[in-house]
This record gives structure tokens, sequence and C-alpha cells, in this order.
């Protein structure tokens, strides 16, 4: 990534598999900016996935350090089918900022307002 560069994440699942893992890292003094909101921040545990200043944050620490997150959610790691779909507790459902899709990648209606996190639509089953 360039120096000075610009990262906007809006709407995915960031999930990390061990409990030390992190999703979100900025290093010091690099100049990257980030824009992150909207999104499933998973972790073993239900720690935030996300290191600021050298130190691992909590999802508040995080929100108040950088503006960050403020209508993410953190939980533990969903289960996914080898397509990528959630198969577990589906915490993105509904949190996710309208980006003017409209369908997700299988050809589901994205909703205009709140639609879900990641790349599939909940379905009810």
């Amino acid at each position: 990534m360039d120096a000075h560069a610009a990262v906007r994440l809006r709407n995915n699942i960031m999930s990390v598999a061990h409990p030390i893992g992190r999703a979100i890292v900025i290093p010091t003094g690099t100049g990257v900016t980030i824009d992150s909101d909207h999104n499933w921040l998973a972790v073993p545990g239900a720690k935030l996935p996300a290191v600021w200043n050298g130190r691992s944050v909590s999802l508040p620490e995080w929100t108040a350090a950088g503006g960050q997150d403020a209508h993410s959610v953190v939980s533990v790691p969903p289960t996914f089918g080898a397509d990528g779909q959630v198969l577990s507790v589906n915490h993105g459902v509904g949190i996710g900022e309208p980006l003017g899709l409209t369908r997700d990648i299988r050809g589901v209606s994205i909703p205009a307002t709140s639609p879900d996190a990641g790349a599939y639509q909940h379905l009810p089953s």
C-alpha cells in the first residue's frame, strides 16, 4: 500500500481464526488513513481484531481513538460454507451501509436500506 493512501472498508466480514490474529493493522507513521464502518469484525474470544499505535484495542477504544467502526459489530468467527456464505449465526444481518448495489453475489436483491455485511444477503430458513 502506498504511503498516504486512503482505505475505505464498508459492509465487510473480517474474520480471524487465531486469537492473536488481527484483521486491521495501521502501522504508525505510514500516513495511511482508514475509513471503516458497518463491518462485522470476528475473532476468537470476540475481541476486536485491530491494533492502534502498536496495541490491541477494544471496539470502544478503536472507535474513540480513530472514529472507526461506530456501526460495526464484534463477535466470535462465523462458520462459512465452501462458497463463503455464513452458515452460523449471522451478526452481519442489516448492519451494512447502502452502497447502491442492487444484487448480492448470487443475485438476491439487496435492500436499499440496511443491507447485510458480506457478499450474501441473509435468507431466513
